[in-house]
């Protein structure tokens, strides 16, 4: 059985550090088995991030840093680090809040000729941007290891209002398979085509059709057919960043164990 405190070491954060998380219940691996995917929790900024970012999360590829005005996703490659930006154009200032409870806590541990710790971070599962367009929220959380973000919204807003803004230095393609590839000079990261629906009475979701939109070539939309405007939409993209366009992963993880539920 492994031991309740598993002590890893991060190389995405580009600092000499020790982190220590302290999961739920633990549960070995089966001899032989593939490696699970680790879940993405985010931490509340105290300190481990610049002073900009209000939460982070860790995931087997990058670093997620969430903004007052969107996302900033680090990425670090065998060659040099990576950021890519996803902002919310025209975005009001959203109440942005944790949900589900805490899920664990972390510890950081840094080195250097001055010594210094952070402890007990909680970790939560969910974190939603309450009212970033009238009548529109976005939730970020995590799926299979992955980074999600869903916007939820309500009966009669509008979803024309969501508009995503890259950086300068970046510009989206719209490929076939009707995700969206994001490049920088050097890399790049996709954004798989996305989902959306709306909640049924009986519990039943109806899909509705969705795809995204080009409005520029460093903004990106969403195009909608057939839904009832009277009804709350959920709109579900999904940011795939394993496989960098010209990186290898270089993420270090020593003495993991995962619970039932995919707890680390």
């Amino acid at each position: 059985m492994p031991s309740r405190r598993s002590l890893f070491k991060r190389a995405v954060l580009l600092l000499p550090l020790f982190q220590v998380v302290h999961p739920g219940p633990i549960v070995s691996q089966p001899p032989g088995s593939s490696s699970p995917h680790l879940p993405v929790v985010f931490e509340p900024n105290r300190g481990q991030a610049d002073g900009g970012t209000l939460f982070v999360a860790h995931t087997a590829d990058g670093t997620v840093e969430l903004r007052q005005d969107g996302v900033t996703i680090n990425q670090l490659t065998s060659d040099d680090a990576e950021s890519f930006v996803l902002r919310f154009a025209g975005s009001h200032e959203a109440k942005v809040e944790e949900e589900k409870g805490k899920d664990g806590s972390s510890n950081y541990y840094f080195g250097g000729a001055v010594p210094r710790k952070l402890e007990h971070i909680p970790l939560y599962r969910r974190i939603r941007y309450a009212g970033i367009y009238p009548g529109i929220d976005a939730v970020f959380h995590g799926n299979h290891g992955k980074l999600e973000y869903d916007f939820e919204v309500s009966p009669g807003a509008d979803p024309e209002q969501l508009r995503i803004n890259l950086a300068s230095n970046q510009a989206a393609t719209l490929n076939a398979d009707g995700s969206v590839e994001i490049a920088s000079d050097k890399h790049s990261i996709r954004l798989l085509r996305p989902k959306a629906y709306q909640p049924g009475d009986s519990g039943s979701d109806a899909d509705v059709d969705v795809s995204y939109a080009l409005i520029g070539p460093r903004q990106i939309g969403f195009k909608l057919v057939g839904y009832d405007a009277k009804r709350k939409l959920v709109i579900d993209p999904v940011v795939s960043y394993g496989e960098i366009i010209g990186s290898n992963n270089t993420t270090e993880l020593h003495a993991i164990a995962v619970d039932s539920d995919g707890n680390l």
